[in-house]
């Protein structure tokens, strides 16, 4: 991808309507009994206002999420069939209906309405742009993310979107899988749009790997500013970003980072899955090539200027195994 490695979530099958879950499982990470494993901004605020300058190698930031002592998420052998995995880092969601029927490390329907979850996200909000949990366009349940872009004018990079604050999901796991549901109204016209983005360790600033979609409107995806240098690897694929006003069209994608050293991909291995499909896309795999991971995140970033647009994030799940888009 151009301007760094961009890389987004979306999600395309109709759900049932019904009360989801929202969170993790073990009590030891939720709010009331101890303290997250990313603190709050000083300020005290949750939405943060974020803007940076422009160049021609533009990587998202990571900044707001600060590292973990968790213990260790469990193993990568959990069934996707709704059991839940031994231990209490897993998120169990369990009464029907459900917005993440299975165990995974991180999930997120949203169907606890409004505010935003800050034991799960902190929230990056740009200037001319809003964030909250509503219902105007579930993709399944009765909420999701709603993300409202003003017209932008001048040039510089915009960033709106959620980020993970138990961070220790990502550094104690490895593979991970992240996938999400999203719908666009419109897309913003102009360069590379990051959809969703998961940062190394190595360079929480830079060092990432990202979903998105091309200036064109074809999903692509990337990895920039790796353990080896400033070396960029990006890739694009034929399946096109679908757009339209609400009720939108949904989209599933997800994708899956494994750093260690593999026999075909000695550097690591990046895949990306549109709309399920019955495998990863061929046209959207490389080499991850990155340090351990560190955190992900779910909204919209890229280049101004651009046009309005309306973008909506749901049923979000992050494990260390494959995500079926039904579940």
């Amino acid at each position: 991808m151009r301007n760094g490695a961009r890389v987004g979530i979306v999600l395309g099958l109709a759900g049932a309507a019904g009360a989801g879950c929202s969170g993790l499982a073990g009590i030891e990470d939720l709010q009331l009994t101890g303290s997250p494993d990313a603190a709050a901004p000083d300020d005290g605020s949750v939405l943060a206002d974020a803007t940076t300058d422009s160049s021609d190698a533009v990587t998202p930031s990571n900044d707001a999420a600060k590292p973990s002592n968790d213990a260790p998420t469990p193993s990568n052998d959990a069934a996707r069939d709704g059991t839940a995995e031994s231990g209490t880092d897993a998120c169990a969601c369990m009464m029907p209906p459900t917005d993440c029927p299975g165990s995974f490390l991180i999930c997120d329907g949203f169907e606890n309405g409004p505010p935003i979850d800050t034991t799960l996200w902190y929230g990056v909000t740009a200037p001319g742009s809003t964030m909250v949990v509503d219902g105007t366009n579930p993709h399944r349940g009765s909420y999701s993310l709603h993300i409202h872009v003003d017209q932008q004018t001048g040039s510089s990079y915009f960033q709106t979107d959620i980020q993970a604050t138990q961070t220790s999901k990502f550094t104690n796991n490895n593979p991970i899988y992240v996938r999400a549901f999203f719908s666009l109204s419109a897309p913003p016209g102009n360069t590379d749009t990051v959809l969703v983005n998961v940062g190394s360790l190595a360079n929480q600033d830079s060092a990432s790997a990202s979903l998105g979609f091309s200036d064109m409107g074809f999903i692509d995806d990337g990895v920039a500013n790796t353990d080896s240098g400033l070396t960029q690897y990006s890739w694009t694929s034929m399946v096109t970003m679908p757009t339209g006003a609400p009720p939108g069209t949904w989209i599933c994608l997800e994708l899956g980072i494994d750093t260690s050293s593999q026999a075909s991909w000695p550097n690591g291995h990046l895949q990306v899955w549109d709309d399920g499909g019955t495998g990863p896309d061929p046209l959207l795999q490389g080499s991850a090539a990155m340090q351990p991971l560190y955190n992900a995140t779910f909204g919209i970033q890229f280049q101004t200027p651009s046009s309005p647009l309306e973008l909506y994030v749901d049923d979000i799940a992050v494990d260390t195994q494959f995500i079926p888009c039904d579940q």
